[in-house]
């Protein structure tokens, strides 16, 4: 088995599923391992011609000194250098990154509001569920993460400040952006759009340089980066440290050399302090404690590029919840009289339309799009061993199965045994009358409607519930 879209030589066996760990990794997990680890050598080669240190950071930096390769269940990688290592590399990454391969950051591609560089695989595709419901325009190749790390100053008022100043800019920064044709969705209503256009006249103006959106990231960078080129005792990556406080401060010594080591079947370098890193980041980090992805959902392809699919995304309607409109269909609901959750017609793709009254709680149930991808086979086991709950239970509790539309996209890139398999399972559940199965693009109303949730730990569903106060139990695959 090979990957065209690669130039890194595959040792035989790689790409075929295996178990580590008692962790289940799947060929298509292990193809998109191999695009990383081909981004990886290529980012090598560029820092090694170059002369510029980095290092495996994060749970890269865990995959290589406890699993000699990726932890079996992590799905990024992710490299750290210091601010001035990383103003270098930026300097010189338009002349070395060349296609497939592709440098991205806000410089480059604006939009993803990152803070830091990912260098990317064009003619592959990574949808994380936190993005493609926005329908963004920049790069979603699969990638690797590239993160500086600035001084942290020793003065507690001089660190205050920093913090304070540099969360003033980042808010400004997301508010801006929400006016820039790269980060906001243009398939919106006419008045929208207008209105859309008319902030974008006026931002762009002189008089408003001040909120340009460049100039406010410019400044957020420069920030964030106040301390870099004064002698400081320790190092951060920001604004994580500012969320963690002092326990992501690392002592500067521990980035003055690496060393390179065993990663799969490639060498990485690492700190030579990687030991107090990893125990000031994760304690004992010897245990294995599995988790979920940082990044929550995704949809990768490692033979179709991300524009294949963003293309047909952005075709269909919006699909990302607005706590906004939450409150106001929850608010209407109250206002008339409504009790407990609206009851839909119960066909396969039916419209939430209502808000009736109905003596039974509904559960809003959730499988991610990404989860059908990568772990087709258990989210199938899942539903045989919790529909017959949902039927038991049908006089009492009422099973709102939303599913997103944008399924219908990635399902050619499916097993179709798995979706043949989930569509059975699905009318099953209609047939058993205990809810209703809805791929309505209005995930709002759905949220407004229901009175807890048990799905996947999809980040801006899990988010919306948590901001209403409604109960949540999370799936977990492993176990049934």
């Amino acid at each position: 088995m090979t990957i065209k879209t690669i130039k890194l030589n595959i040792p035989p066996g790689f790409l075929e599923p295996e178990v580590r760990d008692d962790y289940y990794i799947g060929a298509e997990i292990k193809k998109m391992w191999a695009v990383q680890l081909d981004l990886i050598m290529e980012l090598d080669r560029v820092c090694q011609k170059h002369g510029i240190r980095y290092s495996a950071y994060a749970g890269t930096l865990l995959g290589v000194i406890r699993h000699k390769g990726y932890i079996p269940w992590d799905d990024d990688v992710d490299f750290m250098m210091t601010r001035s290592e990383y103003k270098q590399l930026c300097e010189v990454a338009k002349d070395e990154f060349k296609a497939p391969y592709f440098w991205q950051t806000e410089y480059t591609d604006r939009g993803s509001l990152r803070g830091h560089a990912q260098l990317r695989n064009s003619e592959t595709t990574c949808l994380l569920d936190t993005e493609y419901p926005y329908k963004r325009k920049y790069n979603q190749g699969i990638f690797i993460d590239i993160f500086p790390f600035d001084g942290v100053p020793d003065d507690p008022d001089e660190y205050q400040k920093l913090k304070d100043d540099a969360e003033r800019l980042q808010q400004q920064m997301t508010i801006r952006a929400s006016f820039e044709e790269n980060y906001c969705d243009e398939a919106e209503t006419a008045g929208k759009s207008f209105v859309k256009k008319a902030m974008h006249l006026l931002m762009s103006s002189p008089i408003h340089y001040a909120v340009n959106y460049d100039n406010i990231y410019r400044t957020y960078e420069a920030t964030l980066a106040r301390y870099s080129d004064t002698p400081t005792k320790k190092l951060a990556m920001f604004p994580k440290g500012f969320r963690k406080d002092t326990d992501r401060y690392y002592p500067v010594e521990d980035f003055e050399s690496t060393q390179y080591m065993p990663f799969e079947f490639i060498k990485i370098p690492v700190i030579a302090g990687y030991d107090r890193f990893l125990r000031l980041t994760y304690g004992n980090y010897m245990r294995k404690v599995r988790e979920k992805s940082v990044h929550g959902g995704m949809f990768c392809d490692t033979e179709r590029p991300y524009t294949y699919y963003t293309e047909q995304i952005r075709r269909i309607p919006d699909t990302f919840p607005h706590v906004y409109r939450i409150a106001q269909l929850t608010k209407k609901a109250s206002a008339s009289g409504g009790e407990g959750s609206a009851a839909g017609p119960a066909t396969v793709k039916g419209r939430l339309t209502g808000l009736e009254k109905d003596s039974r709680r509904t559960i809003f149930f959730y499988i991610d799009l990404s989860s059908i991808c990568f772990h087709g086979e258990e989210v199938n086991r899942k539903l045989k061993a919790v529909l017959p709950t949902f039927e038991a239970h049908k006089e009492q509790v009422r099973i709102l199965f939303w599913m997103n539309p944008i399924l219908h996209v990635f399902e050619p890139n499916i097993d179709p045994a798995v979706m043949k398999e989930f569509y059975a399972l699905r009318d099953a559940f209609i047939s058993s009358g205990c809810g209703e199965y809805s791929e309505n693009p209005d995930v709002d109303t759905a949220i407004a409607q229901s009175d807890a949730y048990y799905g996947d730990n999809n980040l801006r569903i899990t988010e919306a519930f948590r901001y209403f106060g409604k109960p949540m139990m999370l799936i977990d695959y492993d176990l049934l």
